[in-house]
């Protein structure tokens, strides 16, 4: 099917291994999981359809140039991608990237596009290629000043190229444009493209002004929004007027006139108060646990850095031996046996070297693992203490060090003794200062009238609010506990993945060793012995 889809073979062959040498490229390709694959290179296979490109977690770029592509498709579940090189095929729309948020460097250079468009989300987009395709609205280009990040664009051998005002317009109103059709956009060239358009840059500016700053505060807000899901802290601001909303006592209290007003600024202002300080704890405590992650990870790449290059070099070794030997069995048939079944030894000594750095790789990646599940697993703990009240510090008019719904507790203690009070007196003067004219709600006089209704209404309201503390308070906890399991389930199937992947690695290399050594062998005794100097000089 090659020329046509992408298919298994295609697809193997397409994976680049920054930093492998050709010796060992094949091998990688054929055994490296797809998973840690970074950068495909589909140029020049006549594919005509994207397909099949499923399981990359860790693609970052991605190149489907000089091909026969009409459409963009099957591509929204690579995330992770940075730079998308779809050049010289024939496309006619730009679609199908708008979930691929991260491209930095996006190109369709040589297509049959005749609009700008689709490329809304790709905020961070730096570099963007748009040559030799059909565009003609000048205006078009207008589209791309949305992008804050835009240092280098391309749109030569388009027809609006031909446009006398082409180069100035388009660089008056890019933003941060410093290459513009592979020509950088001198300072002298930037100030006159401003000044022949600065009224109408002017106009666009004042209007952009409450644009950036809606921009901002919704990319804050964004920001905000991640990290305190990131650190559970969802619903924290937000707890305690849904808490009042959900109360049927409190709708019922709150018509009572005079009853609540001081009462529940002052709760209001404590849980503010709380609420800050509980952010402030678990955020340092997220912070402690993405740079024990950080840590963690650099730690794991340099054992495995270390342990790899041991591997590399044994290989290395046999495969120039394996080459020296394949050269002398040409020359000496005689001593060719002995000289082959030396190589096969050698690879018995090779799996078992490289199964022993394997073993020392797990043993030392263990021990990482302890070490950061300790470090790890303590903040999860100190997350719990906050939102379960284990250290319960908090006093009326004083919050030192970890706060918690324990410390809402008291706030709402606090402000169910107010109301407490307060009814006592209003019942007094409803009953003895002739004030029922002053009420008009029904609800309110049936409250007034019967102190025990009062006073249960109170004890409810209080008792629903410990509810929805201890509902809240056991979600939080739910979800550190959850992220204890999910941790520790990701970090010990990495081990037993990448143990059993390297196993079945080191068993595929040695293999391929053993076979070549062995059709060499078949070659020399059984054969055309041309066929090994083939083999040696292709090694």
């Amino acid at each position: 099917m090659e020329g046509k889809a992408i298919t298994t073979n295609v697809l193997r062959s397409s994976i680049l291994i920054e930093g492998t040498s050709g010796e060992g490229l094949e091998e990688r390709r054929k055994s490296l999981p797809l998973k840690v694959v970074t950068w495909l290179q589909f140029s020049f296979r006549g594919i005509k359809q994207i397909d099949y490109l499923v399981g990359f977690e860790s693609l970052t770029r991605l190149q489907l140039d000089n091909n026969n592509l009409t459409t963009i498709e099957k591509l929204d579940h690579l995330i992770t991608l940075t730079e998308l090189d779809l050049s010289f095929n024939h496309i006619t729309k730009i679609e199908g990237v708008s979930k691929l948020t991260r491209l930095v460097d996006l190109s369709f250079y040589n297509n049959k596009l005749t609009t700008i468009e689709g490329l809304d989300t790709l905020e961070d987009l730096a570099s963007l290629s748009l040559g030799n395709n059909e565009i003609k609205d000048l205006d078009k280009v207008f589209y791309l000043r949305q992008f804050r990040n835009l240092r280098l664009l391309c749109l030569e051998g388009n027809p609006l190229c031909k446009d006398p005002e082409y180069k100035l317009y388009t660089i008056a109103y890019m933003r941060v444009l410093l290459y513009l059709d592979h020509h950088l956009v001198f300072a002298n060239l930037l100030k006159q493209a401003r000044e022949q358009y600065q009224d109408a840059l002017q106009e666009l500016k004042d209007k952009e002004k409450k644009e950036e700053i809606a921009w901002k505060e919704r990319n804050l807000k964004e920001v905000e929004k991640v990290l305190f899901e990131k650190a559970n802290l969802l619903g924290i601001d937000d707890f305690l007027d849904m808490m009042l909303k959900t109360d049927v006592e409190h709708q019922k209290l709150i018509v009572v006139p005079n009853l609540m007003i001081e009462a529940l600024a002052e709760y209001k202002e404590r849980f503010l108060i709380v609420a800050e300080e509980v952010k402030s704890a678990i955020v340092a405590l997220h912070n402690t646990r993405e740079q024990e992650k950080m840590l963690h990870k650099l730690a794991v790449e340099g054992v495995l850095k270390r342990r790899d290059n041991e591997g590399r070099v044994l290989c290395r070794t046999l495969h120039k031996k394996k080459k020296q030997i394949f050269e002398e069995c040409l020359q000496d048939r005689t001593t060719a046996e002995l000289k082959l079944n030396e190589l096969l030894d050698d690879c018995t000594q090779l799996q078992e070297k490289l199964f022993e750095i394997e073993g020392e790789t797990y043993c030392e990646l263990s021990l990482l693992w302890n070490e950061f599940e300790e470090n790890f697993f303590t903040t999860i703990d100190a997350a719990k203490g906050n939102f379960a009240n284990l250290y319960p510090l908090f006093f009326w008019g004083v919050f030192d060090n970890i706060l918690t719904f324990g410390a809402l507790r008291m706030a709402e203690n606090r402000y169910s003794e107010v109301l407490s009070a307060t009814s006592s007196l209003l019942i007094d003067q409803f009953a003895n200062m002739g004030i029922e004219d002053d009420v008009d709600d029904e609800g309110a006089r049936m409250l007034l009238s019967d102190k025990e209704v009062f006073n249960n209404a109170i004890q409810a309201s209080k008792d629903a609010h410990g509810l929805s503390m201890d509902i809240a308070e056991d979600g939080k906890v739910k979800v550190e506990e959850a992220l204890r399991k999910k941790t520790y389930d990701e970090g010990i199937n990495y081990m037993v993945q990448r143990n059993r992947e390297r196993i079945t690695e080191i068993w595929f290399v040695v293999k391929q060793h053993q076979d070549e050594i062995n059709g060499v062998f078949k070659q020399i005794f059984h054969g055309d012995v041309s066929s090994v100097r083939s083999r040696s000089v292709d090694n």
